[in-house]
Formats: C-alpha cells, structure tokens, sequence
C-alpha cells in the first residue's frame, strides 16, 4: 500500500490530505489499509493539522456519524476499466472548528463487500468557496451535509 500527505498553504487558507492507495494485482485488491488502522491514519492527520480538541476527535465524530448523518455515498460508471477508478464513493465530511474534515471511502467494484479508505482532507476554506470549487469539479454532490 502506498500513502501520500498533501500540505499546502495559500495565503490564508491551509490544505492538508492524507491519502491512502491500495495495491492491485489484476483487477484485484491485495493489500490495503485495514479498517482497524483508519483511527491512527485518522490521528495522524489531525495531529499534523492541528486546530482539534484530540487527536481522536475527527475519527470519533467519523464513527459516530458515518452512513447516518454528514454522509454522501455516489455510484460511478467505471469508465476507465481494469484497476483505475471506483464504482463507489462515500464522503463523510463535518466542520469542526471552523476546518472543514472530509474523510473519503471507497469501494472500486460495487460487488465488493469491502469498503476502503482513499483519504482524509482537512481544509480551512469556507463552506461556499468548497462548494463553488466542486460544483466546477464535477463534485457538487459531494459537499458539506448539514447537521
């Protein structure tokens, strides 16, 4: 498995991601971030970021929330075929101390029972500039969820 942190600060605003690849041998998933390690991923992200209560809160609000509440999950047409792309992708995503969290899940075939984490982004812009910048993206279903 391969894991990328992403920092970049512009002016004011601060991005961090941290994002997690799995390994495919064809078509198939052989090795990736188990569920069981998702809270210290989750740690160390809001360890390098800062601005939270603990190191455990953007985790414990995940578990809390996730599927019932602050929840977006899309289904795609795998269009690129082979490894590449997913069938399914669920943001959870809350503001927290005036950072926005996004913790992203995803299921490359929706036949799969396993659902794995692609990456967890926090970032300090306001709710309307994330929502302009993914409506331009293509993601506009994927924004922040009100309480």
């Amino acid at each position: 498995m391969i894991a990328f942190v992403l920092s970049v600060k512009l002016d004011e605003r601060r991005i961090l991601e941290v994002s997690c690849m799995p390994h495919y041998d064809n078509a198939t998933i052989t090795q990736s971030l188990p569920k069981e390690e998702w809270e210290r991923v989750a740690a160390l992200a809001t360890c390098l970021y800062g601005g939270f209560e603990s190191e455990h809160q953007v985790y414990d609000l995940f578990t809390k929330e996730y599927g019932m509440k602050n929840t977006v999950i899309k289904a795609y047409e795998k269009i690129m075929g082979g490894t590449m792309g997913n069938e399914e992708v669920a943001w959870w995503e809350r503001e927290i101390n005036g950072i926005n969290c996004q913790m992203v899940i995803e299921r490359p075939y929706a036949s799969m029972p396993q659902w794995y984490l692609g990456a967890i982004r926090f970032d300090n812009a306001d709710a309307d500039t994330l929502r302009a910048e993914r409506a331009a993206s293509g993601l506009g279903a994927a924004g922040i969820c009100d309480d």
